[in-house]
């Protein structure tokens, strides 16, 4: 939809569609073998990170209504409470373990 919004020919949005929609499964097939291969904490970092870019894409969605001054403070606070679920959810799956 955005796509069509712009000011590009059809058949340019159409190869930018195809593009965006066949990366998912070439990235997931390159990551798969190159997990596979790769050691524990080649899978942690790689989780950890796409944890990350997701805690970041929530958090941005929520800061526009974080500076609106009627829905400002119930925005901090439903930031505050997915962050602090997602600590709850980590300590009961014990993932925060630390080693030595």
């Amino acid at each position: 939809m955005f796509s069509l919004h712009e000011d590009i020919t059809p058949a340019r949005g159409a190869l930018g569609i195809a593009a965006f929609s066949a990366a998912t499964p070439l990235v997931m097939l390159v990551a798969a073998a190159g997990l596979d291969a790769g050691s524990g904490r080649a899978v942690a970092l790689a989780l950890l990170f796409s944890a990350g870019t997701f805690v970041y894409v929530a958090t941005v969605d929520r800061l526009p209504s974080v500076h609106h001054p009627d829905q400002g403070r119930r925005a901090v606070l439903r930031v505050a409470a997915g962050a602090a679920l997602f600590c709850v959810v980590l300590l009961v799956l014990d993932v925060m373990e630390h080693t030595h």
